[in-house]
């Protein structure tokens, strides 16, 4: 209850104004408005009911609005109509959800198929952030609609929730979207979600008249907020103190980016337990593509593992079974309705290359509480120390902690929120772990708590001017140098907004550098941000020694600020969209720019992409090792383009892929095609597999007839005749040596030709030969691909002096 003066100037501020909280989730999306009661003189953070239409045509109002966008008998449906035909309509063609987890992120139109193409008034949706713009925009109009209905201000100030470590290119994309939702710039701001959380839970408790830390006793206490939603798993440890009627908190640290949540749950449960009960209507065998199965298949059936996980948790919860190992012990099923049949091109079975089109059946998708809580395991477990990559709620829990310096016993409380921690399966797992001495607080609304306290965050930030919870930065931002290692200069747990930071720790390290490169990253080299280009002024380029100064801030939604002057040249940093927000190796770096120019492609041609692109994505995939997806692209090139060849690349990479009986299938249809030296050597490899001891020989000598010289045939029926003591091997592996010998000293060698060297000198017991071939093989390993130029680095003194 507020005093006269504060209930006073609260009455004016609402009157003015109306406040708004948004939790924009993955899955779901709830907005909260402030109100101000002046009989009692409370504040309240309700949940607004938006008004959506169903995929029958009738409206319908919730506060739970699902994150998705739906094309449907030429209307465009959002909210609870659009997800109801998830199952029905073809993802990235005419159904959009889950475009919050891709923001920040750049590959291009990735909604290639989209039937959104701004034609008959429609929006145009090709990328994610299209999707999130659309989405936003459409919930503005509801909000305004809502608030008018409560007979509140129609001028609205906003806060809308991220998760806590979204880096600044995520924040910025999110901005930019919210800017072209039509979201006053001027009235709008981000609060961690976390944070929000928190706050969220106190104005529940203040609503009870409950003081909020009265259960933990006095003095400062550490709780934290474990934030499990449909597509972030987000862990923010705080410190917080009762002080008179007030509360004071801070943020001691914040758990780095996982983009782990429910939606992965769900995709974990539709391929262990529902995938293998497809079937074809024809009754005939048949095998989908990789990524059939991730962008199509598993798609389609994520709708009822959803329903599915909702039911079996809620049934664990009954029996009153949250222990991992005894909910495996439960036998009992349940079930959810038929879905909808699944068209698809596919191959005719595991063994037979050929594909026919069919129909895909699921008529009753079930599972048992044991088959669901054994899915559950590998996101409930702890992994092993050092296994941060594994998808386990523990490796952000684990990354919070260490940040804040504290151990698991050092806790007070922790505060569940987000639709997926409302699994007991889930609680208990940090229960557990953290002991009874650790009081788990559990709001009564799980899914519409980070929008209340995203509310209150607003009502306080625009009409009170104050800021309850101090967001914090979750890593540190450093340069990359030219010695490779990292220049820090935002540290980890800088609170937003920050001073200026001034950095003077860089260098130019050579005369006449024309171009400086600085690679922004967080927490890690391989977490780029983004890279700040700058050209020297004078034709003679920058000079040896020359300083350079990093002047930084963060902004109060944690947006990063960045300016650099090497000598006379002075730039403000661009932030790119990356291809990822999880860490990148340089191979994989190269899969997803190939994807990305696959995309722009395939939206370029109504969904079909250029042969030259399915050509690139599946060279980049193959120089990555992704066998299986170079395989299955090399398959799709034969049919964009029915005249070219690639069965002898197909059989490779089916073979590195451990598909053996489609390596044998495409080394058939190779040899068939063109009987070449290669062709009868791999389907020497198969009759080999197959026991075919006479075809094997005989397709080999077949080879080296049509190419004496053939490296492959040489070092591996050379090495079988060798093992067995026909003098012939031995003549054949010293050929190949000496071939391989005369390409090395000819600059002509590559890397097959180095390892097919090393294999037979080692069966000869050449030791000279086996050293040269090593050299070569190192010399020959591909340079990482980088987005910068390494000789446009900076040198980095390693001191983190500041100023500023």
């Amino acid at each position: 209850m507020q005093d006269d003066a504060a209930a006073r100037r609260l009455a004016e501020i609402m009157a003015a104004r109306s406040f708004v909280g948004i939790d924009f989730g993955a899955s779901t999306t709830v907005a909260s408005v402030a109100q101000f009661d002046r009989a009692s003189r409370r504040m309240s953070y309700e949940p607004l009911q938006i008004r959506q239409m169903l995929a029958t045509g009738q409206g319908c109002e919730d506060h739970l609005v699902p994150s998705c966008i739906a094309l449907h008998r030429g209307a465009v449906l959002f909210g609870k109509g659009a997800a109801e035909l998830k199952p029905e309509l073809r993802a990235g063609a005419t159904v959009f959800s889950s475009f919050k987890m891709e923001l920040g992120v750049d590959l291009g139109p990735s909604y290639a198929a989209s039937k959104l193409d701004g034609s008959d008034g429609k929006p145009k949706v090709e990328k994610p952030q299209d999707a999130a713009r659309c989405f936003l925009e459409w919930l503005r109009h509801g909000i305004e609609k809502a608030v008018a209905d409560k007979g509140l201000p129609a001028e609205i100030c906003y806060t809308v929730s991220v998760p806590a470590s979204f880096e600044a290119n995520q924040r910025q994309d999110l901005a930019a979207v919210l800017e072209g939702a039509g979201y006053p710039a001027d009235r709008l701001t981000l609060v961690d979600e976390p944070n929000a959380a928190f706050l969220g839970h106190v104005a529940e408790l203040s609503d009870r008249g409950e003081a909020p830390l009265a259960a933990l006793g006095a003095g400062d206490k550490r709780v934290m907020v474990f934030d499990f939603g449909a597509g972030t798993c987000d862990v923010s440890v705080l410190q917080a103190s009762q002080e008179g009627a007030g509360l004071a908190t801070r943020n001691l640290s914040i758990s780095r980016f996982m983009a782990l949540g429910g939606d992965d749950i769900d995709r974990a449960v539709a391929r262990d337990l529902l995938l293998g009960g497809l079937r074809a209507e024809d009754g005939r065998p048949f095998e989908l593509t990789q990524t059939q199965v991730e962008e199509d298949v598993l798609r389609r059936l994520s709708p009822a593992a959803e329903r599915l996980k909702v039911q079996a948790n809620r049934l664990i919860a009954r029996r009153d079974v949250t222990d991992l190992e005894r909910a495996r012990a439960l036998n009992e099923e349940i079930a959810d309705e038929a879905i909808v049949p699944i068209k698809l091109k596919v191959r005719n079975g595991p063994n037979d290359p050929s594909t026919r089109d069919a129909v895909l059946r699921l008529d009753r998708p079930s599972l048992s509480l044991g088959g669901f809580a054994a899915a559950m395991g590998p996101f409930l477990e702890r992994p092993e120390d050092g296994d941060d990559a594994r998808p386990s709620i523990h490796v952000p829990v684990d990354d919070a902690l260490r940040k804040a310096g504290l151990e698991d016993g050092e806790l007070d409380a922790i505060l569940f929120i987000g639709g997926s921690a409302e699994s007991p399966l889930v609680r208990r797992a940090l229960t557990d772990r953290f002991g009874r001495f650790v009081e788990p607080l559990v709001p009564r609304d799980l899914r519409s708590h980070v929008s209340q306290g995203s509310a209150v965050h607003a009502l306080h930030r625009h009409g009170l001017g104050t800021e309850l919870i101090t967001p914090i930065l979750a890593d540190a931002i450093s340069v990359i140098t030219l010695d490779g290692s990292l220049q820090p200069i935002v540290p980890a747990g800088t609170p937003a907004p920050s001073d200026r930071i001034e950095v003077d720790a860089l260098y130019i390290e050579r005369d006449g550098q024309m171009a400086l490169e600085l690679p922004f990253c967080s927490g890690a080299e391989d977490k780029l941000v983004g890279v700040l280009h700058i050209r020297a002024p004078e034709r003679t380029g920058f000079r040896a020694g020359e300083r350079i100064n990093v002047a930084c801030s963060l902004t109060a939604d944690k947006l990063l600020n960045i300016e650099v002057t090497a000598g006379s040249a002075r730039r403000s940093a661009e932030f790119m969209n990356p291809l990822s927000n999880r860490p990148l190796s340089a191979a994989e770096q190269s899969v997803l720019r190939a994807r990305q120019h696959f995309n722009q492609s395939a939206a370029a041609n109504r969904g079909r992409p250029s042969a030259s692109a399915v050509e690139n994505y599946a060279e980049a995939a193959a120089a990555a090792g992704d066998w299986r997806v170079a395989a299955e692209m090399f398959e799709a090139l034969e049919r964009l383009s029915p005249g070219d060849d690639h069965a002898t690349k197909i059989t490779y990479f089916w073979s590195r892929a451990g598909r053996e009986a489609l390596a044998a299938a495409w080394a058939r249809t190779a040899y068939e095609r063109n009987p070449g030296a290669t062709t009868a050597f791999n389907l020497a490899l198969d009759m080999s597999r197959a026991g075919d001891v006479s075809a094997c020989e005989r397709l080999s000598r077949e080879a080296l007839e049509q190419d004496p010289g053939h490296l492959a045939t040489l070092d591996w029926f050379g090495r079988r005749l060798f093992e067995r003591g026909d003098p012939e091997g031995r003549g054949m592996l010293e050929r190949c040596v000496a071939i391989c010998r005369r390409l090395i000293g000819a600059g002509q060698a590559d890397l097959d030709d180095a390892g097919r060297m090393l294999q037979a000198a080692r069966a000869l017991g050449d030791e000279e030969a086996v050293q040269l071939a090593r050299r070569t093989v190192r010399a020959l390993q591909p340079p990482l691909a980088r987005p910068y130029d390494e000789s446009n680095l900076a040198a980095g003194t390693g001191e983190t002096k500041r100023g500023g």
